[in-house]
């Protein structure tokens, strides 16, 4: 049985809060920081970094007037526009709030399937990587330009309950984020490297693999992410 959009995007925010508290261990002057609000997550994890926002707000009913000015004080706090994750079952008063004074500037699909049986290529890659060999492979994923660890890449070997995968290929990384037995990799690779991913995810016992962006398991919806115009 497929999980729900509550139970998948409350997933995405605690891995997007797990960055946001490792950003404050690496650099503790930064102001990173995750804030709860009910089942929604409040991130920041830097002027620029692109986890922010607010995650799984509305997804348990209506939004009242307190959350909003609970949010946009958050943000103003840190001097960073607001920003707002959406999906399918997010309540329709956050949509009217968002209609006003935001516009949609991205959507991800999200994917995902039980793990076990699934018609996948052999497993192949490392699931204990040596970090530096990891850290630079995963940089270049995102920058395949890069010449040095970023950032982004550092942050993510400081995060919790997280498990890091390296590839044959060049550039070839990913990372798992586990939680309430969901298996979560916003940041696919290689079809061997995913093939691994969800090897792992079987034998730690998790009961759903949830996947963003291009992947050959099931597309379950599109989650969009609302700025400020």
């Amino acid at each position: 049985m497929n999980p729900s959009h509550l139970e998948i995007e409350s997933v995405i925010a605690e891995e997007a809060a797990a960055h946001a508290r490792a950003a404050e261990e690496l650099n503790p002057f930064g102001d990173s920081e995750a804030l709860e609000l009910g089942s929604a997550r409040l991130v920041y994890s830097g002027q620029w970094s692109p986890v922010h926002g607010c995650f799984a707000l509305g997804l348990d009913g209506p939004v009242e007037a307190r959350d909003f000015h609970e949010v946009e004080r958050f943000f103003l706090k840190k001097e960073r526009r607001s920003a707002y994750w959406i999906c399918p079952g997010t309540d329709s008063s956050l949509l009217s709030f968002l209609d006003r004074d935001f516009h949609a500037a991205k959507k991800t699909a999200v994917s995902g399937a039980e793990p076990r049986d699934l018609p996948l290529p052999a497993p192949a890659g490392e699931s204990r990587p040596d970090f530096p060999s990891w850290a630079l492979a995963f940089t270049k994923t995102l920058d395949p330009a890069a010449k040095e660890v970023g950032l982004f890449a550092l942050t993510k070997l400081h995060q919790k309950e997280t498990r890091y995968y390296l590839g044959k290929e060049p550039g070839a990384a990913s990372y798992t984020f586990f939680r309430n037995g969901i298996a979560f990799i916003p940041f696919p690779s290689t079809p061997e490297l995913l093939a691994l991913q969800i090897h792992d995810s079987a034998n730690f016992r998790c009961r759903y693999v949830v996947v963003l962006g291009k992947s050959p398991l099931t597309f379950l919806y599109e989650r969009t992410l609302y700025e400020r115009i």
